[in-house]
């Protein structure tokens, strides 16, 4: 593996240079298999994926992919002293930087004893993995850990260009320059008309140092049933539903009920809109940052609030922004690092929608957690969600600088309660 990071890749780097930027995979098993196969099957999926055989280096014209020396993904042990044990150590994970340029850049922890319950946990560099991937990844590495599963030969998969190399004819060449131009003066135009708004009224960044705590909520199946009918019948997706019950929150608990515009990042996935669409299978950071500023007041509706999000979300997709983002992006982290002054956003969000894992196989999985590391600067609430097993899985994050664990459990009863009845009343 040898070539040089893309735009937003390096804005992934950059910040991992100041703060873990770490993406980890929760896996909590009814049985699981023995710690030494789940090693071995790693290292055959290694042996599988280049990025998993990758570091980061900083060479002359920016940070490199290159081969990782030695080779092997490290699995620690952890006894399993009682059921939630793996938020300890999911908190140690996203905490603990990789180091990069000695690599590989993925890790596993495995919280048991072999026999009985258990929780896999699988920590990457955001760098080399998404969303997608990271699900694919699980799949195949519960499929490699079964009885029979070593004999399979596993395809040797080749290396992946970077995301850039496949987006759109309107993001290549001169006419990408054009496209830039525009949207960085929206950017500007908006920067500035957001700063006279608000008038310092965000929340600056916590003091260092700060560590990212973890949380969990679900809702019931009937609730999450519920609430996608209420979605439906407003012609909203469920992202934008989440993003508003997020932002209605923190403006309610954070920002004393004041009326201001706040900022959310969203994300999405890129592989569907690439040329040609990349496999889910491809290991890589094939996914963009959005960063919207809505105008919230704490008395809004929610369903307004959506629709308002939805709005924004597809002009800003139809104008082909998801791309404008990503190769802006390095220069967005460059500016955030060096003023070092305001936040990124009040809350982010990502959406990953279905999850989807065989539940007959030998080790089924009956809970399934992802959270991603964030920063002084970063968000102030973030949020992983995804539907498994018929429920919305909320998994967020938090600083312990900026917030008490019993602020955080409030805001999340928040949006768990303010969904709950909306989707009671649909």
């Amino acid at each position: 593996m040898m070539r040089r990071l893309d735009a937003f890749e390096s804005a992934l780097a950059l910040s991992d240079s100041v703060a873990p930027l770490n993406v980890v995979a929760v896996l909590r098993l009814a049985k699981g298999p023995p710690p030494d196969v789940l090693e071995q099957a790693l290292n055959r999926l290694q042996h599988r994926h280049p990025l998993l055989r990758a570091r980061i280096t900083q060479g002359v014209d920016g940070h490199v992919f290159e081969p990782s020396d030695p080779l092997g993904i490290a699995v620690r042990r952890a006894s399993r002293d009682r059921s939630d044990q793996w938020v300890d150590e999911a908190e140690a994970e996203l905490n603990q930087r990789f180091d990069a340029a000695a690599g590989p850049l993925m890790r596993g922890v495995y919280v048991g004893s072999g026999d009985g319950p258990c929780e896999v946990l699988l920590t990457f560099h955001h760098g080399i993995m998404d969303a997608a991937s990271a699900m694919h990844l699980c799949r195949e590495l519960l499929v490699a850990s079964e009885e029979g599963g070593a004999a399979q030969v596993l395809e040797l998969l080749p290396e992946q260009p970077a995301a850039e190399t496949f987006f759109p004819a309107s993001y290549q060449g001169w006419r990408r320059g054009a496209r830039l131009a525009v949207f960085a003066l929206r950017q500007v135009r908006g920067e500035i008309r957001d700063r006279w708004r608000v008038r310092g009224r965000w929340h600056p960044p916590p003091p260092e140092p700060c560590r990212g705590r973890i949380l969990s909520f679900q809702l019931s199946e009937a609730e999450t049933s519920g609430l996608t009918r209420c979605a439906r019948r407003h012609r909203v997706t469920l992202h934008s539903v989440f993003d508003a019950a997020m932002l209605l929150t923190v403006a309610r608990h954070r920002y004393g009920g004041q009326s201001l515009p706040l900022r959310h990042l969203v994300f999405a996935n890129l592989r569907p809109y690439l040329d040609p669409p990349v496999s889910d299978e491809n290991l890589g950071a094939y996914f963009a940052m959005l960063r919207f500023s809505t105008a919230v007041h704490p008395q809004r509706e929610l369903w307004e609030l959506a629709a308002e999000i939805n709005r924004e979300v597809y002009t800003a997709s139809k104008r082909g922004e998801k791309f404008a983002f990503s190769l802006t992006s390095a220069m967005m982290m460059r500016n955030i690092l060096r003023l070092g002054s305001q936040r990124m956003a009040a809350t982010a969000l990502s959406y990953t929608g279905v999850a989807k894992l065989d539940r007959d196989s030998p080790f089924p999985v009956v809970g399934l957690h992802a959270f991603v590391s964030s920063f002084r600067l970063g968000p102030e609430y973030t949020a992983q969600v995804r539907l498994f097993a018929g429920r919305l899985w909320w998994d967020i994050l938090y600083l312990d600088s900026e917030m008490e664990p019993a602020e955080a459990e409030q805001l999340a009863d928040e949006i768990r309660k303010l969904l709950s009845v909306e989707a009671a009343v649909s």
